[in-house]
């Protein structure tokens, strides 16, 4: 008994410097408790067993041992799980690089990385985690005017256009960007309601700017917005064409 007694003592003394060692961090970093719960339930899982085990058993010395045993593993498991949250997770460029598969990079493919990866369960799990606005690994995007914006596609020999603006897609904004040199507007859009829809569509044709539309699918596997869903109308296409070959030619539609 004497024995199981000193390994239940050393049990709750280990366990209160190593809450006292996660509660500092926690506080250090700005962790609520719901944060501390989400970043290190492995230690807090580990830990109520392992003292269960330990303490709440009617015959200790023949627990204690193995219930030590899986308290420590648990904390060490805890302890990690923490350091990567803290210190950031293990993608590489590279294997973001391999998931696009050759096409333009975003924070999409890098949660995908994650979630192959094993750092997260999936892509709603990586956003909220670690990619969102304020979490660990986001990185705010560099702004540019729409002036400047609008004249470097047109530079690239493309046509701007302005995606699924929805409700604030009003005639005062859109004439606005006109005179800086918009081409279109994104009409139709999983996003848009049918009147931002009607109404898109009669601003493109009040300001003689070309219609686009698409499904804004970044490559999840799952999920209700797929390629081709929005069935945007192959004329579409033939005015976007029309228009490139306008400015290739003459600059701006009209001259």
């Amino acid at each position: 008994m004497k024995r199981s007694s000193s390994l239940a003592a050393l049990a709750d003394v280990a366990g209160v410097l190593v809450f006292a060692a996660i509660g500092r961090r926690s506080h250090a970093e700005g962790l609520t408790v719901a944060g501390v719960a989400a970043t290190a339930w492995p230690f807090l899982v580990g830990t109520a067993v392992g003292w269960l085990l330990v303490r709440g058993w009617r015959r200790p010395a023949a627990i204690a041992p193995t219930g030590l045993v899986v308290w420590v593993c648990t904390v060490v498991i805890g302890m990690l799980a923490r350091r990567a949250t803290s210190a950031g997770v293990a993608v590489s460029f590279d294997d973001v690089v391999a998931i696009a598969d050759g096409g333009a990079i975003g924070r999409p493919h890098v949660a995908r990385a994650m979630v192959a990866s094993g750092w997260a369960a999936d892509l709603r799990d990586a956003f909220d985690r670690y990619l969102g606005a304020g979490k660990p690994a986001y990185v705010a995007k560099d702004q540019l005017s729409m002036s400047d914006a609008i004249a470097m596609i047109h530079e690239a020999g493309g046509l701007a256009v302005l995606a699924h603006p929805g409700w604030a897609g009003t005639r005062e904004r859109i004439e606005a960007l006109t005179a800086l040199g918009l081409d279109g507007v994104e009409v139709k859009h999983p996003g848009h309601s049918s009147s931002d829809t009607q109404r898109l569509k009669g601003l493109v044709e009040l300001l003689g700017l070309v219609p686009s539309g698409g499904s804004d699918w970044h490559g999840a596997a799952e999920g209700a917005r797929t390629i081709g869903m929005m069935q945007v109308p192959s004329e579409w296409l033939a005015l976007q064409d029309a228009r490139v070959a306008v400015r290739a030619g003459a600059g701006t539609p009209g001259d």
